[in-house]
Order: structure tokens, then C-alpha cells, then sequence
């Protein structure tokens, strides 16, 4: 009797965590929750795990898409066309500058500077490949899907890598020269 009772409540647990709406912002965020309305400029929800507490409202700019239970799928591609007067080319250069980081190859370089001469050819590896797709933090789908687009964010987080990764690789020498340089003032005979 107790494994089926065990396997009831693991039914229903799992049946529970399925049984949500999955609200995905434009940059990323997912949010667990329960759609109530969806008009012309926001929807209104409340979250999953507080389904008695108030009713939230986002606006419809700022979600991608909103996964349902059956399976079913929302797609708000309105980013596609509210380009603010700019085409998808410069669009995705901004979105770039705006959403790419590259904080861990600056890291990487600039850590590696420990050892200059391996530090540098790992800074030369690390700025000659481009950004791999899941890092690139990008905003909308919907936006990736559009070659012009999608060839301007990928190129602008590239020259973002680069630069990056050359200035921490900048930052880590002057670090250590510094540090030689007060170990060497220390260490001489006065």
C-alpha cells in the first residue's frame, strides 16, 4: 500500500509542476505563473506560487512567448516591427552593446596575464573565436530568427569579446608588473 501512495503523491507532484504557465520576458527571464488576460498592451497573471495574492500586469513589449500546459504557445514577435525608426541591423548592434557581457573571456585574460607569455596566447585564442550562441544573452528570439539582425548582434558581441578580452589581458600584465616592480623595490639593498 505505501508505494502506491508514494507514487500517487509523486504523480500529483509532477502533475503540479507541469501544470503552469511559463511566461519567457524578452530577455530571458521565465517566469512560473498563471495567465489570466491578455490584451492589446499587457497581460495580467499572477504568480504560480501565490495564486491568491494579487494580480500583476506586464506589458506585452516586454515578453517573447508564454508556454501553456497543453502545450500551446503564445508568440509576441510585436519587437520585430517597434524598431524605433532603426533597421534590424542597427537594432541588433544595439541590442549588443546592451546585452552582451563577455565578463568571463576579460576574466580568463586577465587571470592568464599570471604568466605572460601563456596568458598572451590564450588572449590571441580566446578574442579569435566568436561568442558561442548560448552566451549570447540575447533579448528575442524572434529578433535571432532575422539574419540582419541576427549577423549584426553576433558581430557586435565578437568586436565586445575582443575588446574585452585584451583589456583584462591589459588589466592582468599591468597587475602583475606592478607586483614585480614592488618586489624588486622591496628586495633591493638600500
Amino acid at each position: 500500500m505505501r508505494p502506491t501512495l508514494l507514487l500517487l503523491l509523486l504523480i500529483c507532484t509532477v502533475q503540479r509542476t507541469f501544470c503552469q504557465d511559463i511566461i519567457t520576458t524578452i530577455n530571458g527571464n521565465k517566469i512560473n505563473a498563471k495567465v489570466l488576460r491578455i490584451n492589446e498592451h499587457e497581460i495580467e497573471y499572477k504568480p504560480y506560487n501565490n495564486q491568491e495574492g494579487p494580480i500583476h500586469t506586464m506589458q506585452r513589449s516586454e515578453i517573447a512567448v508564454i508556454n501553456y500546459p497543453n502545450g500551446s504557445v503564445d508568440s509576441f514577435s510585436t519587437l520585430l516591427s517597434d524598431n524605433n525608426g532603426m533597421s534590424l541591423a542597427d537594432r541588433g548592434t544595439a541590442d549588443a552593446k546592451a546585452y552582451y557581457k563577455a565578463n568571463g573571456p576579460a576574466l580568463g585574460a586577465g587571470i592568464s596575464a599570471v604568466y605572460p607569455f601563456y596568458g598572451a596566447i590564450a588572449a590571441v585564442v580566446i578574442s579569435s573565436t566568436r561568442p558561442r550562441y548560448e552566451n549570447l544573452n540575447f533579448p528575442s528570439y524572434d529578433l535571432m530568427e532575422q539574419p540582419a539582425y541576427r549577423r549584426a548582434y553576433e558581430d557586435k558581441a565578437f568586436r565586445i569579446k575582443k575588446n574585452k578580452t585584451w583589456a583584462g589581458f591589459g588589466i592582468g600584465t599591468g597587475v602583475l608588473a606592478s607586483v614585480v616592480a614592488a618586489v624588486l623595490i622591496a628586495t633591493m639593498p638600500h
